[in-house]
């Protein structure tokens, strides 16, 4: 009587482990070398981080040198929220939104804190949010609500603050400005993309 013979595992021999392994080290190596650095710095290269920080009882804007151990700065002392820090390309302003006037306006200050300007006011818009430069610093995208309608918006302002335009309507939200943001404009400053 013969016994049955049980089936044995597969087994990888040991070249092919080696192989697997230097296999994904290549892969992760090249992926790494594509994907390069993350960003964090503006594009002017000033080197500072722009970020909000919930720290005196409002949000307020502050910069960091990215260094380990770098110094951190307060930028903006009031009351009121100060959030979504935008550098300009060349790194010597910072533009943001806050809402010390009572409504979610966008300002302007220098990389220092300094010279704090308003750049539109949102008297014909419920709310400006989230501004992001153009490459070549002459103008804003914001994201904003239309009183009249609700519907939010992209609005395109210069920075000298005049008036804004409409760029794109992203249909009614009954009145938030939160279905659309994470604005950025492209190199050429041709389009916008942005989430919705």
């Amino acid at each position: 009587m013969s016994a049955a013979s049980t089936p044995r595992p597969a087994r990888l021999h040991l070249s092919a482990y080696v192989w697997l392994g230097t296999a994904l080290l290549l892969i992760f190596g090249l992926m790494a070398a594509v994907a390069g650095p993350a960003d964090a710095t503006p594009p002017g290269g000033n080197g500072l981080i722009a970020f909000s920080a919930y720290r005196s009882g409002n949000l307020d804007i502050w910069v960091k040198d990215p260094a380990p151990g770098g110094n951190e700065t307060r930028l903006t002392y009031h009351a009121a929220n100060d959030t979504d820090a935008a550098w300009s390309p060349d790194g010597s302003k910072i533009a943001f939104d806050s809402d010390r006037s009572g409504n979610w306006d966008v300002w302007i200050m220098d990389a220092d804190g300094s010279n704090l300007t308003l750049v539109l006011a949102a008297a014909g818009h419920a709310s400006l949010l989230s501004p992001a430069w153009s490459p070549d610093g002459s103008q804003l995208a914001l994201v904003g609500a239309d009183l009249g309608s609700g519907d939010d918006g992209i609005w395109i302002v210069d920075v000298m603050g005049t008036t804004a335009r409409l760029l794109v309507r992203a249909g009614s939200t009954g009145g938030s400005v939160w279905g659309i943001r994470d604005l950025d404009w492209s190199p050429d400053g041709q389009s916008i993309a942005f989430s919705a």
